[in-house]
C-alpha cells in the first residue's frame, strides 16, 4: 500500500493541545487522587493512544480524518459503558446484566459524546492561542 509518497511528519502542535487538554479534562472528570484511579488510568491511556492517532492522521486526506475522529469517538462511547457496565455487574451481580447494559449504552451515548467534544474543543482552542501568539506561518506575530 505505500505508493513511495513520504508522510507528513506527526503533527506536534495537535499532539501537545490534545494531550493537554485530555489531561485537564481527566483531572476534571476522574481526579486520580479520588477513588476514580481506574477510571482516570483508562482515561489517560484512551487520550493518550487517541491524541498520538488524531496528530498521526494525513490531513490530505479528509477521509481519514472523519474515520479517525468517527472510531475514536465509538472508542470513547464504549469506554464509558464497559467501565458503567463492569460497575454495575460489580454491585448487583450478573442478575441484572440486560438492565444494566441498556443503561450503559445509555450512559456511554451521554456521557462519553459531551466528553469527546469538550475534549477537541478545548484542543481547538489550546491550539488557536498557540497560533495566535506565533502568527499563521509560525513567525513572531
Amino acid at each position: 500500500m505505500d505508493d513511495g509518497t513520504p508522510r507528513p511528519p506527526l503533527d506536534r502542535a495537535m499532539l501537545a493541545s490534545l494531550l493537554a487538554s485530555g489531561l485537564l479534562w481527566l483531572l476534571l472528570l476522574a481526579p486520580p487522587w479520588t477513588d476514580a484511579l481506574g477510571l482516570f488510568l483508562v482515561g489517560a491511556a484512551y487520550v493518550g493512544l487517541g491524541s498520538v492517532a488524531m496528530a498521526a492522521v494525513d490531513t490530505r486526506d479528509p477521509g481519514r480524518d472523519i474515520l479517525t475522529v468517527l472510531l475514536l469517538w465509538v472508542v470513547d462511547v464504549g469506554a464509558w459503558v464497559a467501565v458503567d457496565t463492569i460497575g454495575a455487574v460489580a454491585t448487583d451481580g450478573l442478575d441484572e446484566l440486560g438492565a444494566a447494559l441498556c443503561f450503559s449504552v445509555w450512559f456511554g451515548l451521554w456521557i462519553g459524546t459531551p466528553a469527546f467534544v469538550i475534549w477537541h474543543l478545548l484542543a481547538l482552542v489550546l491550539r488557536g492561542c498557540r497560533w495566535r501568539r506565533r502568527g499563521p506561518l509560525g513567525a513572531g506575530a
